[in-house]
Parts: C-alpha cells; structure tokens; sequence
C-alpha cells in the first residue's frame, strides 16, 4: 500500500494533467479520474488512471472527442468496471453532462451525454442499490436560475428515468414554511416541496435521500 512520504505523478509532456476524484479498489490500487492534454484526441480528454496499492500504473484509457472533455468522478461499480462523470463539449450541446461505464479494463462500454443548449456538467456519481447510476450537478439549460443543480437518475445502461433540476435559494425574505402538494407543511423527503417566504417568494424543490 501507498506509505507516508510517497507520490506519485502521472502524465506527458504536452500539456497539463489534472485528478479530479480518486477511489481505492476491491484490488487494493486505485483508480484516478481527471483530464489530460498530453494524450487522447482533443485539447482535452477525459483521463482514468489505474494503479496497483503502491501506486505504480497498471494501465491508463482516454476518453473523449476533438473539443474539451473532463471527469470530475469515478466509482468502481459491483461488476468491477467503473463509473466516470464529467462534462463534454465533444458531443451534444454546448457542454453537456458525459457518463462513461467501462469493464474492469477500462475499455469503453457505453457512453452517455445529458443535457440543453446551455452548459452543464456531471460532478459527481454514484451507482444505485437498483444497478442504476445517480448524478449531480450543475445546469444552465434548465431551471429557474442561471444556473442550479442538476440530479440525473439513471437504468443500469445510462437511460435517464428521472431528472430534477433544484434551484439554489435566490430569495431574500426568511423561510416561513415548507409544504407538500397538498399544501400541509411537511420536512418529508424523495417529493416535490414548496418553500414559502415572507417576500412573497415561492420555490419548488426536491430533496432525494
């Protein structure tokens, strides 16, 4: 295992490299995600690093089109593969959201972009005790801000089943009460909720748990 006093770096001679998220695995190595510009196809790719539990490199993949890709998260998932989020501007609209799943490898096996017209990204993943994948974070392409939080709830194949888009509070008056649908106030969870203040200011949200 990796011992205090001991680093590591990874990386070419043509640009910057850069982990964003990093996990141990079942194997005792860990697996790093991030973005390089020293290799792959475009200015920047999506970079996964694998390495075994003293940190010396097992293998790395690059994912990604001709523009920007970036991953901000990876989980290794129960089939041993692993999980990646990010953003991309190689595929879909503007800058969209970018799943990748690939085997315990990391060869490919799918990939998938979420997203509008406008910017979004994919900050963070998690795989879902029904083999499917939950996302979060940030949209300018839907919502009721400039920009607010973004959940993606996935199938086991990265088929969006439901999307909610949580607006950050912009309100300036104090929170008076939280109500359901039916308008009873309610600290529930997993349903819509309404946020009333005392400027007249109405928000709905959803927190998932």
């Amino acid at each position: 295992m990796i011992g205090f006093g001991q680093e590591w770096t990874f990386g070419g001679i043509q640009g910057d490299e850069e982990g964003s998220s990093v996990q141990q695995t079942t194997d005792g190595g860990y697996i790093i995600s991030g973005y390089t510009e020293s290799f792959g196809n475009g200015s920047r790719d999506v970079y996964l690093i694998k390495t075994d539990g003293s940190g010396i490199e097992q293998w790395t993949k690059t994912f990604g089109g001709t523009d920007n890709d970036w991953a901000y998260s990876v989980q290794q998932t129960t089939d041993g593969g692993y999980i990646i989020s990010g953003r991309t501007e190689s595929f879909g609209d503007s800058a969209d959201v970018y799943l990748i799943k690939t085997d315990g490898s990391g060869v490919e096996q799918w990939s998938k972009t979420f997203g509008g017209t406008d910017d979004d990204y994919g900050h963070s993943v998690q795989q879902t005790t029904d083999g499917g994948y939950i996302i979060t974070g940030r949209t300018s392409s839907f919502g009721n801000g400039d920009a607010d939080v973004y959940l993606i709830k996935t199938d086991g194949q990265g088929n969006i089943t439901s999307t909610f888009n949580i607006p950050i509070s912009t309100s300036k008056g104090e929170l008076l009460k939280v109500t359901n649908l039916l308008g009873r106030e309610t600290k529930g969870t997993n349903q819509p909720l309404f946020y009333i203040y005392d400027d007249g200011t109405v928000e709905k949200k959803i927190t998932i748990e």
